[in-house]
C-alpha cells in the first residue's frame, strides 16, 4: 500500500502554514494495483519537535472539521493551527493496511503571520 499527499501539502517540504489557519490535509491510499484503499483505521495526529502529540489523534469521522472524512477517493481533515506555538511540527498518519510499526510523516513548519 501506498500513501499519497495531496494538495497543498505536495507543494513544499516543509509546507509552511501561519499559525491559527486551517490547513486541508489530504492524501489517497492504494494497494499494489492502483485502487484506492479505504481504511477505516486511520488514524492522523501532529507532533512537536519533541515528538509529543499536540492534535490527535484524529480518526474517521463524518466532518472534516471533526475527524477525518473519506471524500470520493481521498482522506481529508481540517487540521486547526489555533492556539499552536511557532516551530516546525510533523504530521503523521498510520493505518492497519499496513506494517503496524509504519507510519508516514510530512513536516509542517508554523509561524506567525506571513512569510
Amino acid at each position: 500500500y501506498t500513501l499519497t499527499w495531496l494538495p497543498p501539502l505536495t507543494t513544499a517540504d516543509p509546507y509552511r502554514a501561519e499559525t491559527g489557519r486551517t490547513i486541508p490535509v489530504e492524501f489517497t491510499i492504494n494497494d499494489f494495483q492502483a485502487n484506492f484503499v479505504i481504511d477505516q483505521s486511520v488514524t492522523l495526529g501532529l507532533l512537536d519537535v519533541h515528538g509529543d502529540t499536540v492534535v490527535g489523534p484524529i480518526r474517521i469521522g463524518n466532518d472534516p472539521t471533526q475527524g477525518i472524512t473519506i471524500q470520493g477517493r481521498k482522506y481529508h481533515y481540517n487540521l486547526r493551527t489555533t492556539g499552536l506555538a511557532d516551530g516546525l511540527y510533523t504530521l503523521r498518519v498510520s493505518y492497519n493496511s499496513t506494517d503496524p510499526d509504519q507510519t508516514f510523516v510530512y513536516a509542517i513548519q508554523l509561524s506567525s503571520g506571513k512569510k
